[in-house]
């Protein structure tokens, strides 16, 4: 089975941490928040980046 690409995120809303998947189309990561049930949304950016964790929400 092959491992989805993810990012880790801190939740500001509910201060918990998580996962952000990346799309079947590569565009963007989309995650919930595991309380309040949140939805966020990471654009991908053509330049990319070197962190794998972000705070959203």
């Amino acid at each position: 089975m092959a491992k989805r690409p993810f990012i880790s995120v801190m939740f500001r809303c509910c201060k918990v941490y998580g996962r952000a998947y990346l799309t079947a189309d590569k565009q963007k990561f989309e995650a919930r928040c595991p309380r309040c049930y949140q939805l966020v949304t990471l654009q991908v950016s053509p330049q990319g980046t070197v962190s794998r964790f972000f705070s959203v929400g």
